[in-house]
C-alpha cells in the first residue's frame, strides 16, 4: 500500500488486512487442531474395534512395529507381553508409534488459535507502526519517512526472528546467522513483490 503514496491508505488498509488475516489465521489454527483431534479419535476407535475382533492380529502388529526398528521378535516378546497386560497402554503405544498422533484438548486448540492470531497481528503491526507515527498531513514525505523507517525496523525484526528461531532450535551461531539471512531474503521477496504489484497496477491504471 506504500505505492499509493497516502499514509491514510497504508494505515487503514493495513489495519483492515491485519485484523481480517489475524482472525482467519487464528480460526485456521483452531480448526486444524480440532480436526487433528478428530482424526485421533477416529483412529483410536478403529484400533479398539480391531483389537477386540482380532486380538492375535493386534499383537502381531506390535511385533511388526518393533521389527521396523530392528528389534527381533525374540527380543520384543517381553515388551509385548508387558503391553498386553494393559489394553489402554498397548493401544496408546500403537497410537504414538504407528499413527504418530496425539490427542488435542479443546483448551489447547483455543490456545493455538489465540497464539497464531496474535502472532500474525503483532508481526504485521511492526512494519505498520512507522506509518502510524508519521500520519500527520498525509503527504508524500510522510509516506516516504514511514517507508524508510518501516524497512529498517522490519529488516531488524526479520534478522532477530530468524536468528532467535534457529538458536532456540539448538543451531550453531553460523547456522543461526544463515537462518537470519534466509528469513530476511524471504521477507524482501514478499515485500518487494507486493510493492511491485501495486506500482505496476498504478502504472497501468493511474486511477487506482
Amino acid at each position: 500500500m506504500t505505492a499509493t503514496q497516502k499514509s491514510s491508505y497504508v494505515v487503514s488498509a493495513g489495519l483492515a488486512e491485519l485484523f481480517a488475516a489475524a482472525i482467519s489465521m487464528g480460526l485456521g489454527a483452531y480448526l486444524a487442531a480440532i480436526t487433528e483431534n478428530k482424526h485421533y479419535e477416529i483412529a483410536e476407535v478403529r484400533e479398539k474395534l480391531e483389537a477386540a475382533a482380532k486380538p492375535h492380529g493386534f499383537d502381531e502388529r506390535l511385533y511388526h512395529l518393533f521389527n521396523r526398528y530392528g528389534v527381533q521378535r525374540e527380543a520384543a516378546e517381553n515388551v509385548v507381553r508387558e503391553l498386553q497386560i494393559d489394553e489402554k497402554r498397548s493401544l496408546q503405544f500403537l497410537m504414538d508409534v504407528e499413527h504418530k498422533t496425539e490427542r488435542t484438548s479443546k483448551s489447547l486448540a483455543c490456545a493455538e488459535g489465540f497464539i497464531m492470531a496474535n502472532s500474525y497481528f503483532l508481526g504485521g503491526l511492526t512494519p505498520l507502526c512507522p506509518y502510524i507515527i508519521f500520519l500527520k498531513d498525509d503527504t508524500v514525505d510522510d509516506v516516504n519517512k514511514g517507508l524508510y523507517i518501516s524497512v529498517a525496523v522490519t529488516t531488524l525484526a526479520l534478522l532477530i526472528f530468524g536468528y532467535a528461531k534457529a538458536k532456540i532450535s539448538g543451531c550453531r551461531k553460523s547456522d543461526s546467522a544463515w537462518s537470519a539471512i534466509q528469513t530476511l531474503i524471504v521477507g524482501i521477496i514478499a515485500g518487494g513483490a507486493s510493492y511491485g504489484v501495486v506500482r505496476a497496477v498504478r502504472a497501468i491504471s493511474p486511477a487506482y
